[in-house]
């Protein structure tokens, strides 16, 4: 007789009798619920020459101070800059100057702060609008930050599009006027991570990812504001990505190794709590996009780092279906 695999229990009854010491028992109507179904797009916007020519030049010199000291401050700079750079211009432009007022700013950074205030409207700011004008219903606008938020705002104004905006700094009666707001006639609601916890949005069903965070658990938490019980209608996501950037490598891996927007809600979270590696997922992706040496070793270690994720997401199917087959009779209503 062949061994069992040892992801397989040797007495399952035995240890279904001592899990149920230590479980609360749920019927299928708690576990199961059905939701409908999510769409996600990636949308890869080509960068206008201007904006090629300023992230080349802001990622070569990255990639210089984080291999040359990839530790504390120095790395803590190089992930926010990078951050900053695939969510706006404006907010790139805002930090470089942040840092140049504490004379922390080299000299190819500081030219890259020139061209930065040089550049107006921008590939992503065009393809954002072309979303919304095609957009049957509402839409909400996530953004991870402040700076972006307001560029946002002021390229909405300019189209002549309707808006509110939900972020962490507004009072608990200022919030409840926005998705009020957004509830009845205004069409678009433009939101921070923060802004839009514990607020009930079912009645919206479409998402624009104006930039994307590094950890996927938070894109998954961005999705479930709208993608939750409640919600009666298909949820479509837009996600807006520069090509050649780092944020459209982070979808490309999720995508394709995990299938990250068809993922059951906290899935991602137990999927990559079966890596091994003791490194933050954004910790893993700084470090092959600034500290691989040239274009094909990056390619190359994306790749392994791939591979990883995809060894967790069919260990996570093994132990999913070990629970399956021990606890299906319980979870039976």
């Amino acid at each position: 007789m062949n061994p069992k695999s040892i992801s397989e229990p040797l007495d399952p009854d035995r240890l279904r009798e001592l899990l149920h010491t230590s479980m609360i028992r749920n019927t299928r109507s708690f576990v199961d619920v059905k939701l409908p179904r999510r769409y996600a797009s990636m949308c890869k916007v080509t960068p206008t020459i201007e904006e090629s020519k300023l992230f080349a030049r802001i990622q070569a010199e990255l990639r210089r101070i984080f291999q040359q000291d990839a530790k504390g401050k120095e790395k803590f700079f190089c992930a926010n800059l990078l951050e900053m750079a695939g969510s706006s211009v404006t907010a790139l432009c805002a930090s470089l100057e942040r840092a140049a007022g504490k004379s922390a700013l080299t000299p190819e950074l500081d030219r890259a702060l020139h061209l930065a205030r040089a550049i107006g409207e921008t590939a992503k700011d065009r393809q954002l609008l072309e979303l919304i004008r095609k957009a049957p219903d509402k839409a909400l606008v996530f953004t991870k930050f402040r700076d972006t938020l307001q560029h946002l705002g002021a390229v909405l104004t300019a189209a002549g599009i309707p808006f509110v905006v939900f972020h962490g700094g507004l009072s608990g009666i200022e919030r409840d006027r926005a998705v009020e707001s957004f509830r009845g006639e205004t069409p678009i609601l433009l939101a921070t991570e923060s802004g839009g916890e514990g607020k009930n949005l079912q009645f919206c069903n479409t998402i624009i990812n104006y930039d994307l965070p590094w950890n996927p658990m938070r894109i998954e938490q961005r999705i479930g504001r709208l993608h939750r019980i409640g919600q009666t209608r298909d949820v479509f996501i837009f996600n807006l990505c520069l090509l050649g950037s780092v944020e459209e490598k982070i979808l490309d891996i999720l995508e394709k190794k995990i299938n990250l927007f068809e993922l059951v809600v906290g899935e991602i979270d137990m999927i990559l709590g079966h890596m091994k590696e003791g490194d933050r997922f954004e910790d893993l992706i700084l470090e092959i996009w600034l500290g691989s040496g040239d274009d094909t070793q990056r390619e190359t270690d994306f790749t392994k780092l791939g591979d990883q994720i995809a060894k967790a997401r069919r260990v996570h199917e093994t132990v999913k279906a070990v629970d399956e087959a021990l606890f299906k009779d319980d979870f039976e209503a």
